[in-house]
């Protein structure tokens, strides 16, 4: 499959290994042969490297070289579903940067991965004007563990990258741990701040989805 991946003509332009458990090698091979790819927009990696196999854990090394590879990778990828893998705080990094020189994703699924509050924090303050949020339309950070929740510092940060956005329309979430007076604050002044009449003009207006809490 990988290697119909490589080829010039290649017309693929989505690949789902939803749950299939790929090894480290296995990953690293097909991210390989995506970097001559021109046609593949979706790439669905859910649950390919599974906490449960000890055997299939990619370490933070393996991580980073497959973040590389993607952002080397010349396919338009709009969709990546990396959920259900071990993605941690620690990739943050090596993930906004693949996101940058990509420059085309609109969908980016993180939902039940390794990322804490604080890893979240770090992603929506690495967004800077000309990159990762200003092509992203929709993030799922939906997590069953309390601790990845999204809270007043990291609702503060995502509600600074939305400033002067026009793309990002929907954050998912299985919860918050935001404060009215803290994350929740400031969220809704990115989206209209009444300061002055610039203000309001620069205020987020493409936030149409919201954040949803979904289960």
């Amino acid at each position: 499959m990988a290697r119909c991946l490589s080829r010039s003509n290649s017309l693929i332009e989505e690949v789902h290994l939803h749950k299939n458990h790929i090894t480290v090698e296995g990953g690293l091979y097909l991210l390989a042969e995506l970097i001559e790819n021109r046609s593949l927009k979706v790439l669905d990696i859910y649950g390919a490297v599974s906490p449960h196999h000890a055997d299939l854990i990619m370490s933070s090394t393996g991580w980073d070289m497959f973040f590389d590879f993607l952002g080397q990778s010349c396919s338009p990828l709009h969709k990546l579903n990396l959920g259900g893998n071990t993605v941690g705080d620690e990739q943050i990094t090596s993930l906004v940067d693949s996101l940058i020189a990509m420059g085309s994703l609109r969908d980016l699924n993180l939902r039940d991965t390794d990322i804490s509050s604080s890893g979240w924090v770090k992603f929506f303050n690495l967004r800077r004007p000309g990159t990762v949020l200003e092509t992203l339309e929709k993030v799922n950070m939906m997590s069953w563990a309390n601790e990845n929740l999204l809270n007043d510092e990291g609702m503060i940060a995502f509600a600074t990258s939305l400033r002067g956005n026009t793309s990002f329309k929907t954050l998912d979430s299985m919860g918050f741990n935001v404060t009215e007076e803290g994350g929740w604050a400031a969220l809704s002044t990115a989206l209209c701040d009444k300061s002055s009449i610039q203000s309001v003009c620069n205020s987020n207006h493409t936030f149409s989805g919201g954040v949803r809490v979904v289960w």
